[in-house]
């Protein structure tokens, strides 16, 4: 039970592009995010549409 509530407990961000640019400047930008976020352990997903 103390698992899942720890797992529960991890935070989760989800990174959306809408730049039309497929590698642009928003991509790096969230990538550079992304990095950091998931060195603190912090679990993310992007999505991209465009």
């Amino acid at each position: 039970m103390e698992k899942m509530i720890k797992e529960a407990e991890k935070m989760k961000v989800l990174l959306i592009n809408g730049s039309p640019h497929e590698r642009g400047c928003t991509y790096t930008a969230l990538y550079e995010v992304a990095k950091i976020l998931e060195s603190e352990g912090i679990e993310t997903t992007d999505f991209s549409y465009w």
